[in-house]
């Protein structure tokens, strides 16, 4: 545009030029000459405006057409993101499609009756752990070939310098890849259909997995999902069928070492409850329940009692006594309507004590009267008693003598 105005201002001059000279007396050769050339530049500085008209109107077309800078960026950023997020989305549904895929193969083969009688065998392990390892690597494989093909580089690109960096990263981890491998293939310090400890509690180990399952058969809802990584530092070992997976069951009445007494109503992984004699409760974990080292009754109890009488019966203590003792607990025991929960009565004497004759009492009772534990402790006091009323026997209580020095030797009892 700058050019056009400078010709046209030199047209402008050459024709100021021509008109002062058409203006003095010439020769009619030389006029003539001057007004062809007038007619002449006067061609050109029309042409001149009609061409700076035409780049003017373009350039107020383009000035109307230019955008801000930020709108600019914003209109790339969007093109750019768009393209992206479609071929991202693209590769995310091919990888999904090809783990879909694999997965409901290796759901078929599980299916298979010969795949299932060696599901538990070393070979059939190692195929899963490679279905497992392929599985992960074959979903990678596709995502990339994916952005490939697409000829998105950019996320190409991003994506293998982030696998770069998860390599590089995972290198002080491979130790515990390799013992988790170990733990997937049953080759590794827990193996399947062994007995662990979790938390204090023994567990079955059912299964060996990314999440695996164990289960403790006694506890209400007694399966746990663990991931794989809490089976590390575990060790297993192979059960005994005669060993127990848990002290108690449901409807249990256990003697605590702290001397409480209570049925047991809940046992579960979280919590074990006992509900006491007069409807309290008290909660225990799994692991303080087994601390309390619980005294189970079902499969039945014994009390051990020791009774004294005076030194006065001295020559009976040691036979009659214990003979008709015995008789009379029996008796008392049969009228209570305990006969048929009494396994076996022993009545003996124990040993002569500082101030009585002491006589012991051991008598074995059926699990079917754990619930009155407590009660026969009392029932078996109270017939020990009734019998020293009955026969006259003395029931001796301490005495403390006390010898002064002094003249006669005085003591006072």
């Amino acid at each position: 545009l700058a050019a056009f105005a400078e010709e046209r201002e030199v047209i402008r001059a050459g024709l100021e030029s021509i008109e002062q000279l058409l203006a003095t007396e010439l020769e009619h050769h030389v006029r003539s000459g001057l007004v062809q050339l007038k007619k002449s530049w006067e061609g050109k500085r029309q042409a001149i405006e009609t061409q700076i008209q035409v780049v003017q109107q373009k350039l107020e077309r383009k000035l109307g057409e230019k955008k801000s800078w930020t709108q600019s960026v914003s209109d790339l950023s969007e093109l750019f993101f768009e393209s992206r997020v479609r071929n991202l989305l693209f590769a995310l549904l091919g990888t999904l499609l090809f783990w879909f895929i694999v997965k409901k193969t290796h759901q078929v083969i599980q299916r298979v009756e010969t795949y299932r009688r060696r599901e538990q065998t070393f070979p059939a392990r190692v195929f899963h752990g490679s279905y497992l390892f392929m599985s992960g690597m074959g979903s990678l494989v596709v995502f990339v070939l994916i952005l490939f093909f697409m000829g998105d580089w950019v996320l190409l690109i991003l994506c293998v310098m982030a696998l770069l960096g998860i390599v590089w990263t995972s290198k002080h981890a491979l130790p515990r890849f390799w013992a988790q491998a170990t733990l997937l293939l049953n080759l590794g310090a827990v193996r399947e259909g062994e007995r662990v400890v979790v938390d204090g509690v023994p567990y079955k180990v059912l299964n060996i997995n990314f999440y695996s399952h164990v289960n403790n058969p006694v506890l209400q809802n007694g399966t746990l999902r663990l991931p794989l990584r809490d089976l590390e530092g575990i060790r297993s070992r192979a059960t005994v069928d005669s060993e127990p997976w848990f002290p108690t069951k449901l409807g249990d009445w256990v003697l605590l070492s702290d001397g409480g007494f209570g049925k047991v109503v809940n046992q579960t992984p979280q919590l074990v409850r006992l509900r006491l004699k007069g409807g309290s409760e008290r909660v225990f974990t799994p692991s303080d329940f087994i601390a309390a080292t619980p005294e189970v009754l079902a499969s039945g109890f014994r009390h051990n009692l020791s009774f004294g009488v005076d030194y006065s019966h001295q020559e009976i203590a040691t036979f009659a006594i214990p003979q008709m003792l015995e008789e009379a607990i029996r008796t008392g025991l049969r009228h209570a309507g305990y006969d048929g929960a009494l396994e076996k009565l022993a009545v003996e004497f124990e040993s002569a004590g500082a101030s009585s004759l002491n006589i012991a009492i051991l008598a074995n009772f059926d699990g079917a009267v754990q619930a009155e534990y407590q009660e026969l402790e009392r029932l078996l006091q109270r017939l020990c008693v009734d019998a020293c009323n009955e026969h006259g026997w003395i029931i001796p209580f301490s005495q403390l003598t006390v010898h002064m020095a002094g003249e006669g030797g005085s003591s006072l009892p």
